[in-house]
């Protein structure tokens, strides 16, 4: 989340280290992510920039004859009065390469390039940046839930710092589950 703004990506682990060396297993699979197909709601999260709620949407698909997942997004930023102060579209590519998950982000404020650094198949996938032109590290979070939500966090690591701290986080959920 999000980019979420349905930007994607998200988890609450603000006070967890994510390396970007660490867990790149060769074993992984696309079908890994299966989990995470469908069409979702945003139903609810935080946008720190604004202090906003998100809301839109989220569509997961296999493509290429199963070699990739794309990840489009659709959201809105809905103020603390209800108002909309700002909507965005992005998509993530997820494929592998040399049997490493790396994902691609693009949208119209921005594009980067993700390794997988933490694969539970079937559950959760964390994604890390190598370090931006201003030195922070990026990461991406998704998390299947009990319930069958998926929360997904947008990570931020700046200069400096030695944890990820949660820029945007989103709670998706398929429109047929109550």
């Amino acid at each position: 989340m999000k980019h979420p703004l349905a930007t994607i990506g998200f988890l609450t682990i603000a006070a967890t280290t994510i390396s970007g060396a660490s867990a790149q297993t060769s074993d992984a699979k696309i079908a890994d992510l299966s989990f995470l197909v469908g069409h979702w709601d945003i139903i609810g999260g935080r946008i720190s920039l604004y202090g906003a709620r998100p809301r839109g949407t989220v569509d997961i698909e296999m493509v290429g004859n199963s070699s990739g997942l794309l990840i489009q997004s659709h959201g809105v930023a809905i103020g603390v009065e209800g108002q909309r102060v700002a909507s965005s579209e992005g998509a993530l590519l997820i494929y592998l390469d040399g049997g490493i998950l790396n994902a691609e982000y693009v949208s119209r404020s921005k594009s980067v390039h993700y390794k997988a650094t933490s694969l539970v198949a079937g559950h959760s996938v964390t994604f890390t940046s190598d370090a931006r032109p201003n030195g922070a590290l990026l990461g991406e979070t998704y998390e299947l839930q009990e319930d069958g939500r998926v929360v997904a966090n947008e990570l931020v690591q700046n200069p400096g710092q030695n944890t990820f701290g949660v820029n945007e986080s989103e709670e998706l959920k398929k429109p047929d589950k109550q």
